[in-house]
This record gives C-alpha cells, sequence and structure tokens, in this order.
C-alpha cells in the first residue's frame, strides 16, 4: 500500500520545523518556548497540507475539469495520470516521456473544462471527443512502457519524492505561493537531481552509495520546498 503524499509531507517537515525551533532559541531554550514553536509549525503545516489536499483533489482527482455528471471521464482522467506516475515510478518510461504525457493530459483536461463553459456536463459529441483523446493518450503511453527492468537500476523512493516535488511545485505556483523566480530555483534544483539520477544509473546498477546520496539530495530539497511553501 503506498504511502499518502500528505504522510510524507508532515514527515518530510515535522523533523526540521521542531529542528528549526530549537536552533533559534538555543539549546538552553526548551520546555514550553519549543513546544509552542512546535504546535505552531504543527498548525501552519496542517493549513498547507488542507490546501494542497484540496488541490490536489482539484487538478490530479479531475474535479476541476470534469463535473460528476462527467464521471467516467473524470476516471478516465484520474487513472491516466496514476499510470503516468507508476510508470515513472518504476522506470517504464523515461522522465522526460513522463513530462510530456502529463503536459498533454492536462491539456486535454484543459480543452474539456472550455467545451464545457457553465454547464454542467459536456455534451455527447464533445465528451466523446475527449474520451477517445484520453483513449488515445494511454494507448500511446501502454506502448511506451518498458516491459521489463532491471531491478538493479530501480529507485521507487526516489522517483516518488520526484513526483512529489513536480506536485509541490505546481500547487504553489497554481496557488500563487510562490513566485516564478522561486519555482524556476527548485526546479532547476530538481533537473540536476534527475541529472545525477541518469548518471548513477549509466552503468545499468546503482549501488547503495549512489542510492544513499541520491535520496539526501532528494529529502534535502522536498524539506527546502515544503518549508519555501510554508514561509
Amino acid at each position: 500500500m503506498k504511502t499518502p503524499f500528505y504522510l510524507c509531507l508532515i514527515a518530510a517537515v515535522t523533523i526540521s520545523t521542531q529542528a528549526d525551533a530549537q536552533r533559534k532559541r538555543g539549546p538552553h531554550h526548551r520546555g514550553k518556548a519549543v513546544a509552542k514553536a512546535a504546535a505552531a509549525d504543527h498548525a501552519e503545516l496542517g493549513a498547507l497540507k488542507d490546501k494542497f489536499l484540496a488541490f490536489r483533489t482539484a487538478v490530479y482527482e479531475g474535479n476541476d475539469y470534469y463535473t460528476d455528471k462527467d464521471i467516467d471521464l473524470r476516471a478516465a482522467h484520474r487513472g491516466l495520470y496514476l499510470l503516468i506516475c507508476d510508470s515513472l515510478i518504476e522506470d517504464r518510461i523515461r522522465e522526460d516521456a513522463g513530462f510530456f504525457y502529463n503536459e498533454q493530459l492536462f491539456l486535454i483536461a484543459e480543452d474539456a473544462k472550455k467545451m464545457r463553459g457553465n454547464k454542467d456536463v459536456l455534451p455527447e459529441y464533445q465528451a466523446k471527443k475527449i474520451k477517445a483523446k484520453l483513449t488515445k493518450l494511454r494507448d500511446d503511453l501502454k506502448s511506451e512502457r518498458e516491459d521489463t527492468v532491471k531491478p538493479e537500476i530501480l529507485t521507487p523512493q526516489l522517483n516518488r519524492i520526484q513526483i512529489n516535488l513536480e506536485e509541490l511545485v505546481k500547487f504553489g505556483q497554481d496557488e500563487d505561493i510562490l513566485s516564478s523566480g522561486e519555482a524556476s530555483s527548485i526546479r532547476r534544483k530538481m533537473n540536476n537531481l534527475s541529472r545525477d539520477e541518469k548518471k548513477a544509473k549509466s552503468d545499468k546498477n546503482v549501488s547503495d552509495k549512489e542510492r544513499e546520496k541520491l535520496m539526501e539530495e532528494a529529502r534535502e530539497l522536498r524539506r527546502e520546498t515544503i518549508k519555501q511553501l510554508l514561509d
């Protein structure tokens, strides 16, 4: 069973926020001051989590694009997004291919939203058109997926964090929490992480030392990103 993202988010930030509170007050200022600071941090994190979950439901679950009366299209949208994520996590497609399919998925979703306008359901002929596009995109993705992948190069935890980061940056931009400059800075670091991952996998075998280094880099970047969203 996969860990929900918001649990990963809490785990990633709780330790760092408590450490920050302790560091700001010095080693002799413990007890109530630290507890009060930690409680404030948790409250702020809780608010961010709620905003992110609402955003995720609207965007990645498809609620912002498809109404309850177009629930089959919403389910197809959600299922295709999950297939893209699973394909990346399992290293069955290249990272650039994942970005391409993700981009195409949301272009289709935006088209559907424009077609629907103020109506509560897409006209039948338009719904068929959107369904055909989603089906073709899914078929294209399936045809590109690798049937077998060497276990030695699999980095599922790393790839999940990379997907989390992409979702967080999109959330930050769409909700006007991150400026374009801040988002670009995070994406540059994400690109550096991807470069390091590609280098580690170039010999078709990721060593334990390389895995640890990649995971440390990814976790630190996620912590930095979440803290930027909280600032």
